[in-house]
């Protein structure tokens, strides 16, 4: 019999115990702080009914007050008998679809009640198997940079620190991490190893079904699928030319195949529309990205309220590309609306897209620091030992490094192969880079894990180095080096000469164009002809009275059919009327009682040096819940409003843009900056 290799039985020893005290650690957390955990809870009424074996049906909440209150967390469990035989649906709404979209989300913790009973508490089960996951795959991730020990060390840092803890409990947020993490790993996996074809082919088919299933739990597992294919550059498969094509074009297509039939009760609901791109523009809304400093002349979205992104893509498509339908919530147009809006804001805005990528990825780097707590995430010997290691070692003040150790670790890799550099470095930039969509942290707290593996990769590459001064190609996940001086001097050149040039060169022409550019649009703005309306005020609070006169007569009153007219207005304010330097306004709506308030402040300042009047442009809506009715001012400041003019003809505009002109406007920074 042949014997098993003693790396393997080591290797099998310490992914048990990662696996065991991440599910511990897991399952302590969320039993412990389910209270304050929040997944939407209220919509998980199709896992009930499944759990009770009554299908997978979209129940009124309220269909019986057990129901409500268990939904509503008031009660902890849930009696299947409190079901009444006849299941009343409720109405289709745009939770029905977080219910398609989150079959697996939903489905696994029917399962989980199916042997647990329904209850909140018995979740803890569910959460502690995916945090051990989670765990599992990222020491494998570690150990593609690094020895057995420094690989274990780093897992357990990773594992109790409070960044990660802290997300567990909200199960749909974190649900996507398990599934990120290890797609992630399978395609480093390929990536750095010469695996044979049959494995390439089952790795290919793993991952695929893990995706498919990943997006039932969140979609965001969706963002490793185009970079699994890009890998595929970079993959050996085959000595052969042709060979290497038919065996990645083999592995791709089970790929697909995987993931089309592990995702299909998803993937059939997306083809109604998916609402990403939607989901996509509330992460451009203002305050949402704390590393940029947006500019105070223009905004392209204002408010991340999901009934203010509709309105503003609707109005996009009516005014800018003469549309002359509305584009149905959650539709396959509706996607194709909110894209085309995304894409336009990119294409006039690069400068400041490229700003926010750079921002985050230093952001993500940092994480390990900036999230470095001193109170420990749960009790227990061996987590309060790692997490007092951790403290010492990532604390808080040595926030800004996190850059730093994932450069050396890139620099590192490029000696040693260009094609693994240039893969870490594509890397870096799309998983880190990719939070632009959405740049809540809770969207991105999994890769904490970059700037450790990075870490561990340099101390073990160093612990190499200090054992043997050359160190030649190894084969069991160590950090490698190749020592060749002349070769390794030329790489590190290159690398250094194409940071300190290409990432701020990028940066800056992206300026000097968008600078330009906004020039020729704000010009075409201030410049369009437009009707003058009649004024007349308004008194709404005792320091507020609205001035306004609709720009149009209102052929509609609010009612229950939804609708929206959009229209883009330009206000002029001569400061020197009224004798002030600076006055506070607001744009301001109203409408139905619980409708979003899309109210906004603006500051008006005089000219610091000669004269002119201030420009405010926007668009404004009068939709079926809420109409534009003017602006709310000071009485004392009413006369600095000079004019009001409502733009017809907007053809020529590329965007509907918030804009706010002091007079030298042309002198100011026409691009969003970086603070960190």
């Amino acid at each position: 019999m042949k014997r098993l290799n003693p790396g393997w039985l080591y290797e099998i020893v310490i992914v048990t115990l990662i696996f065991a005290f991440a599910g511990n650690l897991g399952f302590e957390r969320y039993l412990n702080n389910n209270q304050s955990a929040s997944f939407y809870q209220s919509q998980f009424g199709a896992a009930v009914t499944l759990a009770c074996g009554r299908g997978f049906v979209d129940v009124d909440p309220f269909i019986t007050q057990e129901l409500g209150a268990f939904l509503s967390k008031v009660t902890d469990t849930f009696d299947c008998d409190n079901l009444p035989d006849q299941l009343t649906t409720r109405e289709r709404d745009h939770w029905a679809d977080f219910q398609e979209d989150h079959f697996y989300l939903l489905g696994a913790a029917a399962l989980t009640w199916k042997l647990t009973g329904v209850s909140w508490t018995g979740l803890s089960w569910l959460i502690g198997l995916l945090y051990a996951f989670f765990m599992t795959f990222s020491y494998g991730l570690f150990r593609l940079g690094m020895g057995r020990p420094t690989a274990f060390v780093i897992t357990m840092l990773f594992m109790v620190s409070t960044l990660q803890v802290s997300h567990l409990i909200h199960y749909r947020d974190f649900s996507k991490a398990p599934f990120i993490l290890g797609a992630i790993f399978f395609t480093c996996f390929l990536v750095t190893k010469n695996v044979s074809r049959n494995s390439l082919l089952m790795i290919s088919s793993l991952t695929g079904a893990l995706l498919g299933i990943g997006i039932g739990f969140r979609l965001d597992a969706l963002i490793c699928l185009p970079f699994f294919l890009m890998s595929f550059l970079f993959i050996k498969a085959g000595n052969v030319f042709v060979d290497d094509l038919k065996n990645k074009a083999f592995a791709i297509s089970l790929f697909f195949i995987s993931f089309f039939l592990a995702g299909l009760p998803v993937l059939l609901t997306l083809s109604g529309g998916s609402n990403s791109w939607h989901v996509a523009l509330v992460g451009l809304v203002v305050g949402m990205d704390p590393g940029v400093e947006l500019s105070q002349l223009y905004k392209t979205v204002r408010v991340s309220a999901d009934g203010y992104i509709q309105h503003i893509v609707t109005g996009q498509e009516r005014l800018i590309n003469g549309s002359s339908e509305y584009p149905a919530y959650q539709t396959g147009e509706y996607d194709a609306a909110c894209a085309r809006l995304y894409f336009d804001i990119a294409k006039h805005f690069p400068a400041d897209f490229i700003a926010r990528v750079y921002s985050l990825i230093y952001r993500v780097l940092d994480l390990p620091f900036h999230a470095a707590y001193p109170k420990p995430p749960v009790s227990g010997d061996v987590y309060l030992v790692f997490h007092k290691l951790r403290a010492m070692l990532f604390p808080a003040n040595l926030h800004g490094v996190g850059i730093f150790f994932v450069t050396s670790a890139i620099v590192a890799i490029m000696v040693q192969s260009s094609r693994l550099g240039i893969f870490a470095i594509l890397f870096l930039g799309y998983f880190c880079g990719y939070p632009v969509i959405q740049s809540s942290i809770r969207h991105y707290f999994h890769l904490e894990f970059v700037t450790l593996w990075a870490i561990g990769f340099l101390i073990s590459g160093l612990f190499l180095v200090v054992r043997r001064m050359v160190i030649t190609e190894g084969d069991e996940g160590k950090a490698n080096f190749v020592i060749n001086k002349k070769h390794a001097s030329m790489r590190i050149a290159a690398i250094s000469f194409g940071l300190v040039l290409l990432a701020p060169g990028l940066l800056y022409s992206a300026r000097a164009y968008q600078t330009s550019h906004l020039k020729d649009i704000f010009n075409e703005v201030i410049t369009r002809e437009g009707e003058a309306v009649k004024m007349w005020e308004q008194k709404w609070t005792d320091t507020e009275t609205i001035v306004w006169a609709p720009p149009i007569p209102r052929y509609r009153n609010l009612k229950d059919e939804w609708y929206v007219d959009t229209f883009y207005i330009r206000a002029e304010f001569d400061m020197e009327k009224c004798g002030k330097n600076e006055i506070n306004i607001r744009s301001h709506y109203h409408g139905k009682k619980g409708s979003n308030d899309y109210s906004a402040a603006y500051t008006i300042r005089a000219p610091v040096t000669g004269s002119g009047k201030t420009l405010l442009a926007m668009p404004v809506f009068d939709s079926s819940n809420l109409l534009f009715s003017g602006f709310g001012m000071q009485k004392e400041d009413i006369p600095c409003l000079d004019k009001v003019y409502h733009i017809k003809d907007v053809s020529g505009f590329p965007l509907l843009l918030y804009l706010n002109l002091p007079v030298g406007w042309e002198n100011e920074p026409l691009y969003s900056t970086m603070r960190f």
